[in-house]
């Protein structure tokens, strides 16, 4: 889950240079295309904090809610609630005509979100997502098997990454 939350970052920081590439344009149709990649990264953003929410905030919510206050107090970016909240004013505020109107306020109003982003991302690859990742093995060394895999191939999984993974003194198809 992890590798695709990665790449829902690729394809955000890829949307956010391209924004800020074409913040320098001038033309007719600059606007336009400022507004549809807008547009394209505000369904992209809401869409993976969505699921960033459910699933990695959540987890770490219910294991460590200390830790995350901590995250949260620090990296004030990391809460979804405020960054949900600068997202939707950002949307808002700038669509097709008022950027027209003011490409100059734009600009910077777009540097700041786009920064905003990237540093929510890079907080979250760097910080929550190891923790994340940490909760999930622990998670799985404590709790049964995982939904689809056979009980002996889970336990024979488990060993291997203890380093336990010993050939068996008892032969097969003697019983003890």
């Amino acid at each position: 889950m992890l590798e695709a939350l990665r790449k829902d970052h690729r394809r955000l920081a890829e949307l956010a240079d391209r924004i800020e590439a074409c913040l320098d344009d001038t033309g007719p149709l600059v606007a336009m295309r400022l507004g549809q990649l807008r547009c394209e990264l505000a369904h992209e953003a809401i869409r993976h904090t969505i699921v960033e929410d459910r699933c990695v905030y959540r987890a770490l919510e219910e294991s460590d809610r200390e830790l995350l206050s901590r995250h949260w107090e620090t990296f004030p970016s990391l809460r979804t609630d405020l960054f949900f909240q600068r997202l939707q004013q950002y949307i808002h505020r700038w669509d097709a005509p008022a950027i027209e109107r003011d490409r100059q306020r734009y600009g910077v109003a777009t540097r700041e979100m786009m920064g905003l982003l990237r540093t929510r991302m890079e907080l979250e690859e760097h910080i929550l997502f190891p923790r994340f990742d940490a909760l999930q093995v622990r998670g799985r060394r404590t709790r049964g098997p995982r939904p689809g895999v056979s009980r002996g191939r889970e336990v024979r999984q488990l060993r291997r990454d203890r380093g336990e993974d010993r050939p068996r003194l008892i032969p097969p198809g003697i019983n003890r």
